[in-house]
């Protein structure tokens, strides 16, 4: 099973880094980690430490980093790489709290941009709020759901590894390009996970509610702690 599932990661993504460092000279995946680290993490920290909007810190930085010239696509985004990363290093408390706020951000944000797509304003005002609502609601049944994974004590571990594969997603990609309603495009790639944890919580509760409604709770709460 450990072969199966590295294989693709070996031939595919090996593959492109492959691709990538005979065309650019590069074993990067890709050089948005650069862009991301130095425009966004370190622009944010910029604009804090500075009193500037993050657009204006981010021109700056840019600037101050000049074009390609000759160097290759490669070199041009390590470079980028390395400076974030010496903005972010000497400014750790502004760098974590910089990702806690798009954290936050990430996990509530409502602010959907499918709207602009039908040419209609942005979700706001009651329809924001009663987005804001349901998504509370969800995560709530998505808990219930991971409580009740835990109290059944079966396949811990894999539960355990893929809410670990969640909480990394949402972790390594909160920052400030998830603040300001950006955060629900990274929000959106673990939502299958929280939908299956979610149909777990709603099937158990419409089994209290049925237990409820036939007079046999009180039994069925009486009966599960005596088998503990």
């Amino acid at each position: 099973m450990v072969a199966v599932f590295l294989l693709p990661l070996v031939v595919i993504v090996g593959g492109w880094q492959l691709r990538n460092h005979e065309t650019v000279q590069s074993w990067r995946f890709s050089g948005v980690e650069a862009k991301n680290l130095y425009v966004f993490r370190a622009g944010g920290v910029v604009a804090a430490d500075d009193g500037i909007s993050l657009e204006g810190a981010q021109q700056r930085l840019i600037r101050r980093l000049g074009t390609v010239g000759g160097e290759s696509q490669g070199a041009y985004y390590g470079r980028m790489y390395h400076e974030g990363l010496r903005i972010l290093t000497s400014e750790p408390f502004e760098a974590v709290r910089g990702a806690a706020a798009g954290l936050i951000d990430e996990i509530t944000g409502t602010r959907s941009r499918v709207f602009a797509y039908f040419g209609l304003p942005p979700a706001s005002g009651a329809l924001e709020d009663g987005a804001s609502v349901l998504l509370a609601a969800f995560y709530g049944v998505c808990l219930y759901g991971l409580v009740q994974v835990a109290l059944a004590r079966r396949d811990l571990l894999a539960h355990l590894f893929v809410v670990g594969v969640a909480a990394y997603v949402l972790v390594v990609s909160a920052g400030p390009e998830a603040a300001g309603g950006r955060g629900e495009r990274f929000r959106s790639v673990i939502m299958p996970i929280l939908i299956l944890y979610a149909a777990r919580g709603t099937q158990q509760l419409c089994v209290l509610v049925r237990l409820h409604r036939d007079g046999r709770l009180g039994e069925a709460i009486e009966a599960r702690a005596t088998a503990r």
